[in-house]
């Protein structure tokens, strides 16, 4: 019967996990979605203003107008997991906004994990949420695409553009088969997302050119990689001392095992020993009574009694 290296191996799942960078996207939005959820249950509670909630959340992590930025520069990072769009008194909690957010993130993100390996569309999607948010702003110092203030975008559509985009340069070929003899070129697959996007952004032109960073980024990246310039391998080398000064290292668990192990045996011999002794001294006492005993013999006897 085959033996499993030590308790700290992974299972089929986590190693699924790991090596399936779309899955932990989805995850990660998803986990956003119940937090962003759960701290606005938390704050109904507390009788807080239902204004005040959504501004106290949605100003802190989803992308302001230009003025009031650099009060919050951390949202260029935050934004992309949390698909709200407030404008004035309305404001979408963007359950359906994540939910197809997620479908073209599998549909796309798949293709591209399939052609270029996982460890590239992590780097690819917050690469081009970043820029996607810079492109927003710099958009906002042309007067007609100002955003109102108090007004706030949130949502991965950079990141999933930049999928399509990357897709779109890699592969512009490739057909999506949906049975064995129906297939969709990839042209076409694109191009209705692509208008399926722009009437999302109501064509205001700040998100217009979101998107088009985020589309932007995925054709600058997938251009890099091809001249061998891999720009994600700092980002893995960083997250990967990060990670293994967490885990556990096979081989410190053998040691400590081995050690372990040392230490049960060390023990069990000293009792082994001891029990020896015992019966030796109460030998003696059988052959020449309890006076024949020395003090030492004696302490031993009385020790022993009292363990048991």
């Amino acid at each position: 019967m085959p033996k499993t290296s030590n308790k700290y191996s992974a299972s089929p799942f986590s190693r699924y996990y790991k090596d399936n960078a779309v899955l932990q996207l989805i995850v990660a939005l998803g986990s956003a979605f119940v937090i962003f959820h759960f701290t606005l249950t938390v704050m109904r509670i507390m009788e807080y203003p239902e204004i005040e909630i959504l501004q106290n959340i949605t100003s802190n992590t989803t992308l302001p107008a230009l003025p009031e930025f650099k009060y919050k520069v951390w949202t260029l990072f935050t934004y992309g997991l949390f698909h709200i769009k407030q404008t004035g008194v309305f404001t979408d909690l963007g359950f359906w906004s994540m939910f197809s957010n997620m479908v073209w993130l599998y549909c796309f993100g798949s293709l591209l994990q399939m052609m270029i390996g996982f460890r590239h569309v992590m780097p690819l999607f917050f690469y081009s949420v970043i820029v996607g948010g810079i492109f927003y702003m710099l958009a906002q110092y042309v007067p007609a695409w100002a955003v109102a203030p108090g007004a706030h975008l949130g949502g991965a559509q950079a990141g999933i553009v930049a999928l399509a985009a990357a897709s779109v340069t890699i592969a512009p070929n490739y057909r999506f088969y949906l049975a064995p003899h129906f297939s969709v070129p990839m042209m076409v697959v694109v191009s209705v997302f692509g208008v399926l996007m722009m009437l999302y952004t109501g064509f205001a032109g700040a998100q217009l050119m979101l998107i088009s960073g985020g589309a932007l980024m995925g054709f600058i990246y997938i251009t890099l990689l091809r001249g061998g310039k891999d720009i994600s391998s700092w980002l893995y080398s960083v997250t990967g001392k990060i990670g293994s000064s967490f885990t556990p290292k096979e081989d410190a668990y053998k040691k400590h095992t081995h050690k372990r192990s040392d230490v049960l045996n060390s023990v069990q011999k000293k009792q082994v020993a001891e029990e020896q002794r015992v019966d030796e001294i109460l030998d003696k006492i059988n052959k020449k009574g309890y006076d024949s005993l020395t003090k030492e013999e004696k302490d031993i006897l009385l020790r022993a009694s009292k363990e048991n």
